[in-house]
């Protein structure tokens, strides 16, 4: 199944950092959680990606699931930086006035990142 998050582009003015996200809407839409996949060309990313693609395909078929689900995945090749991008993003998320697209208010967001190893690959997850 594919998922329709209606991917918005924001970007900091200070460093033009992007920052994509899409937002997967649950049935109240009140409150959200962010799942945040750092991306950089320099880096392995895609198995980041590829993890948090596959834990969203599952959360958005789960009945229990009360919280919008925030994909949020910044570019972090330089000189862009995981925290000043995301407070750029978390800014422009909570501005009312803000052309970004939102879902229900933020409650927590944790970082996905797979690192690349020899034998065997490990997600590490990041509370933000």
């Amino acid at each position: 199944d594919d998922l329709d998050l209606n991917p918005t582009v924001t970007v900091d003015d200070t460093n033009s950092c992007t920052t994509l996200h899409g937002i997967l809407p649950s049935r109240k839409g009140h409150e959200a959680l962010a799942l945040v996949t750092p991306w950089s060309p320099s880096t392995h990313s895609s198995a980041s990606l590829t993890a948090a693609a596959t834990l969203l395909a599952h959360l958005a078929t789960a009945p229990w699931r009360a919280k919008d689900l925030v994909w949020v995945v910044p570019n972090t090749s330089a000189p862009c930086e995981l925290l000043p991008t995301m407070r750029t993003w978390v800014r422009r998320y909570m501005d009312s006035d803000s052309a970004c697209a939102r879902g229900g208010a933020l409650q927590q967001a944790v970082v996905v990142e797979v690192p690349m190893m020899h034998a065997e690959t490990a997600v590490i997850v990041h509370d933000l």
